[in-house]
This record gives structure tokens, C-alpha cells and sequence, in this order.
């Protein structure tokens, strides 16, 4: 079934086209109002013509519904000033067509972006370093917007760009083999390699920085003992990565770090250097892009000793992604402080690769700051890592929920807590657009009350909670494919579940997460009206057809609820 605004804008097309065919080829738009006072749905369609027809545009949205088809599907319309046509939607239509709604809602996502072909690069961590809170931002974000693409119809190639390759490994192969603590780095590896990092920054001499130069060299040149501990290093760093990723329920179809693409940087200077997009500047390649773009630089792709700045990489990288994987696009996911950076990336490979036909997105995010205001800083001392964030949240939402249900089992608490404690910190990440900073504060994301995750978990939890017990008393019962509509909450609800294709395409077209955080947290605070209403009971209903109506309403706001936390990255509670 197409949304009830195809529909209706199918009304007013044939009405257009008989009052003024010569604009039959213009587009109409019609969207939900915003108050109920003005009916549910909306066209300014008529404003849009009034200079080309030379009417005022009341007088040309007062013909043109003169002439709509109201015939079961409308059961009102009304032109306002200055010339808007309101358009209220038939109970009965509404009822009639219930389940056809309440399916078509979730189903006509699939076309949305079918036939695309995504590349998506988040995450990004660097080998022997733990992650931490600002890695928490690009991996949240990311994967849900791999899930919103993939619930949109197209197929998504997910890369974690790791960092296993550059100078740190040098100071890392000096540093391990002067100071490592062998029993330290067994028990914790990772934890082992930034002490040694940071005891190389604090120790450094000109003995130190050249030494790590000529272990960087032999690295590069395969030596076998330094290639060992390269491998070891990162193997070590991705088994800690991949337990992170594994407690948050979320997978990469590639794992392609820095080295990857290591073989590929000699040809790639070379061709910007033949073309004149890049030129030799005090010994390094680099390219003018102030100059060639008007973006701040330069950008630098070879230094004066020889190695790689980060654009050869990224370059070499979107070469590969092309050849290998033909994608229609591809996004990625970092921090706003690199925006310049990937603006000249994509200016470099547009000019060189005159002819890809890729869309190029750079999604960036702000900052996380502490909840006194200041910036989460190494320098601070106030880092966050990611691990311990996890814990932590997991430890205070065990809290509450040993505060709101302390009857449960032991293993039900732990269960509850650790889906309830990472979905309050992936909600709260993905629930504010993506540019701004924010504060981090645990007693606002563990809330129970307003648009968090505890607040649409326990809105979950307590509609499949009225279904087991109808099910349990009154046996399992087949759904109604038409409902009798008695409430205003009912038709919203309805309403809202034929607007989701509409709400995730804006979704997948803005890459925000937080259009579903919005609509998912307004379905819900429809439900709970629904709920606490004294005229709508169903356990207590004695007549069956009223009973069985209503259970629709559960079954449809947990079907929606499901699916947008899931597109977060969410897993829902049966209890809480």
C-alpha cells in the first residue's frame, strides 16, 4: 500500500490537471501537519502557482478541492489563508485499511535507496592505543547509519579504517625493546604499549628519534623481527577492538587499516606530481590547495624524508574502494576537526579522477565535553575510555534497576542492566544532531523519564507485557486486518506508522540518527497517552471485538518501536 501523502497527492493531481492542465507536470508535496487543528495533512501547493496562474492562492486552493475526490479516503478538506489545503483523513479509511498500514509502514523502506551501493568508513581506531570516548562517537554514529542504510534498500560495504602504520611504530620497536614489561604486556597488552608510547614522548632524545627512524626504516623494508611485532602489536590491539565491537553488537564487513594501502603510495604521489596537481615544495610533495580549491592547506603527500602524509593514504584508499567495489558513494565518519582535511581529499581525487561518478560525504561530529563543560583531554586528564565507559554505564543501570524491580532473578538484572546501561549511552550519543557539542551527563541518559532509551525500553517492555498476559488469559488471538478507530491516539499512531518510510528517508538523506530518535520517542509518548487512558482497557474489556481492536495498538507501537531501536543499534527488553 503507498503513504496515505502519495495517496492524497494522487487526489489533488487529478483535480490539478482538471482545473489547470496546463501545470499537470508540476510536482505536489503534501506532509502531516504539525497541529491537528489544521487536519493531517498538508499543501501549499497552491501558493507554489498563484504568480504563474495570476489567482490569489485561497482562491485557487478553494478550486481546486472543489474538485478532489473525497470518496473514502478524505473525510474533510479546508483552504485557509493564505492559501493552504487541509486535508483530514477518514477514520473508517484508516480502520479499514489498518493492517495494510501498519505492514506498508515498515516495508516500503526497501526501495528507498535500492540499487545503491554504499561504502561506509567509521570507527577508526589506532593500533596500540585503547579506545576511548571520542572513538565511542564515530562507532555509534556509524553503525547506525549503516543499519538506516541498509533498512533503506541499499547494500553497504562497512570498512574500519584502522591506523596500523606510521612513525609511532618505530618509537613502539625502540620502546618495547628497552623497556617492556613482559609480564605487564602478557596480562594487558595494549595498556603495555601506551606506557611504553608515552615513556618514548617523555624520554625523547635525538638518540631516541633516530633510532626509531631506523627501526621504522627496517619495518619498511621487512625486516623480520620488526615485522613480528608489527603483526603482534596489532593483533593484540584488534582482539581488544573486536571485544569492544562485540559488546555493542556490531560488525565490519572489512577491516582495511593504513597498511593496506602502503604498496599503492609511491604511484599515487607519482600521478599527482605528472598531472601538476602536486608539486615539489623544500623537498616535499604537497598541493596548493588554498590555491586549487580555495580549502586551507597545503596538503602534503610525500614529506621531506619520504614517508606518506595522510592524504596519500586516503587517496590510495578511495582508488582501491573504487576499482574494487564500484560504489555509487562513499561516507565517512570522523570528528569535525577534519573536515579541511577530507574537503581536499575529495577535491585531489575529483580532479585526478575526472570521471568517478561517486558522492563523496564527509559526516563530522563535535565534541563530547565533560559535564562541567571542558573537553575530554589526554592533557586533561580526563579521558574516558572506552571500556570503562561501557562499565560504568552497565554499573548504574544495574543500580536502577535494582531500585524499580529488586524481585527479579539475579541473571535477569544483569541482563537488563547491560542492555539498558549501552542503550542509554547509544541513544543519548545518536538523540542531538550530529554537529553539536554535548554534555555528557548519566543521570539525563539513564532517566526514565523524557526521550531516552530507559524511557522507550520500558514503553517496549510494558506493551509486550499487556500482550503475554492478554495471551495468557484469553489464549492467542489472530489481529484484526480492519480496527474500529474510538480514539484520537489510535489514528495517530496509525498515522505515524504510514509516515515512517517518509521519516527515515529524510533519515537516510540528512545521515542523522536523531530524525529516528524524534519519531520513535513521539510514537512512543502517543502509546503511553493510549495507555493511561481509563476508556481504552484491554485486560479488563469484557466485549472481544473492542479488546482484540486494541490489541492491535500494542502489537503495531511494538513492531515500530523495535524496529527504530534496532536501527540505533538497540536491542529491546520482553521486561524491565
Amino acid at each position: 500500500m503507498l503513504p496515505l501523502s502519495i495517496l492524497i497527492a494522487e487526489r489533488l493531481k487529478k483535480a490539478i490537471v482538471e482545473t489547470y492542465p496546463t501545470l499537470s507536470d508540476r510536482e505536489i508535496t503534501v506532509r502531516r501537519t504539525d497541529n491537528p487543528r489544521f487536519g493531517d495533512y498538508q499543501s501549499e501547493f497552491a501558493l507554489s502557482i498563484a504568480k504563474t496562474v495570476g489567482q490569489a492562492p485561497l482562491q485557487i486552493a478553494q478550486t481546486i478541492l472543489a474538485k478532489v475526490d473525497r470518496t473514502g479516503l478524505l473525510s474533510n478538506t479546508e483552504a485557509v489563508k493564505p492559501g493552504f489545503m487541509n486535508l483530514t483523513v477518514s477514520t473508517d479509511y484508516l480502520g479499514y485499511f489498518a493492517t495494510s498500514i501498519a505492514e506498508s509502514g515498515l516495508t516500503n523502506t526497501r526501495t528507498i535507496l535500492s540499487g545503491k551501493k554504499i561504502v561506509l568508513d567509521y570507527s577508526s581506531p589506532n593500533v596500540a592505543k585503547s579506545m576511548h570516548i571520542g572513538h565511542f562517537r564515530a562507532t555509534i554514529t556509524g553503525d547506525a547509519l549503516c543499519r538506516m542504510l541498509r533498512h533503506a534498500g541499499a547494500s553497504v560495504i562497512s570498512d574500519n579504517h584502522i591506523g596500523d602504520w606510521g612513525t609511532q611504530f618505530g618509537k613502539l620497536i625502540v620502546s618495547y625493546n628497552r623497556w617492556s614489561d613482559l609480564e605487564n604486556y602478557s596480562a594487558a597488552p595494549v595498556k603495555e604499549l601506551e606506557r611504553l608510547y608515552q615513556k618514548f614522548e617523555k624520554e625523547k632524545t635525538d638518540e631516541l628519534e633516530n633510532s626509531a627512524r631506523n627501526e621504522l626504516v627496517k619495518l619498511q623494508q621487512g625486516d623480520p623481527d620488526n615485522t613480528r611485532l608489527w603483526r603482534e602489536f596489532t593483533a593484540h590491539s584488534l582482539a581488544e577492538f573486536n571485544a569492544i565491537y562485540s559488546r555493542l553488537g556490531i560488525q565490519f564487513d572489512y577491516i582495511y587499516g593504513e597498511s593496506h594501502y602502503n604498496s599503492m603510495l609511491p604511484k599515487v604521489a607519482s600521478t599527482l606530481e605528472n598531472t601538476g596537481i602536486a608539486f615539489i615544495d623544500q623537498g616535499a610533495l604537497i598541493v596548493d590547495t588554498e590555491t586549487r580549491y580555495q580549502i586551507h592547506g597545503p596538503v602534503i603527500v610525500r614529506k621531506q624524508d619520504g614517508g606518506f602524509g595522510y592524504a596519500a593514504t586516503d587517496l590510495a584508499t578511495l582508488m582501491f574502494r573504487l576499482d574494487s567495489w564500484h560504489p555509487d558513494e562513499i561516507i565517512y565518519v570522523t570528528d569535525s576537526r577534519q573536515r579541511d582535511h577530507f574537503k581536499s581529499v575529495f577535491a585531489i581525487f575529483s580532479e585526478w579522477q575526472k570521471n568517478h561518478a561517486m558522492g563523496l560525504r564527509h559526516v563530522f561530529f563535535g565534541s563530547i565535553k565533560a559535564p562541567d563543560g571542558r573537553s575530554f583531554s589526554t592533557r586533561e586528564g580526563n579521558v574516558v575510555l572506552f571500556n570503562e565507559l561501557l562499565d560504568e554505564a552497565i554499573t548504574r543501570a544495574r543500580q536502577a534497576v535494582e531500585q524499580k524491580n529488586p524481585s527479579l532473578s539475579e541473571a535477569e538484572k544483569k541482563h537488563i542492566a547491560d542492555i539498558v546501561g549501552i542503550a542509554s549511552l547509544k541513544y543519548a550519543e545518536l538523540n542531538h544532531d550530529l554537529k553539536t557539542d554535548t554534555l555528557f551527563d548519566w543521570n539525563r541518559m539513564l532517566s526514565f523519564e523524557g526521550n531516552t532509551a530507559p524511557y522507550l525500553l520500558y514503553t517496549y517492555a510494558r506493551a509486550r507485557s499487556v500482550i503475554r498476559k492478554h495471551d495468557e488469559t484469553f489464549g492467542s488471538i489472530p489481529l484484526p486486518n480492519q480496527v474500529n478507530l474510538q480514539v484520537e491516539q489510535e489514528k495517530n499512531m496509525l498515522l505515524m506508522a504510514d509516515s515512517f518510510p517518509i521519516k527515515l528517508a529524510q533519515a537516510v538523506s540528512d545521515l542523522k540518527p536523531n530524525h529516528i530518535t524524534e519519531y520513535v520517542y513521539l510514537f512512543a509518548a502517543e502509546f503511553n497517552v493510549y495507555y493511561n487512558r481509563n476508556d481504552c482497557p484491554i485486560l479488563r474489556e469484557a466485549d472481544a471485538k473492542a479488546r482484540i481492536s486494541r490489541l492491535f495498538f500494542y502489537h503495531l507501537v511494538c513492531n515500530y518501536l523495535r524496529t527504530c531501536l534496532q536501527l540505533l543499534g538497540i536491542e529491546t527488553l520482553e521486561k524491565m
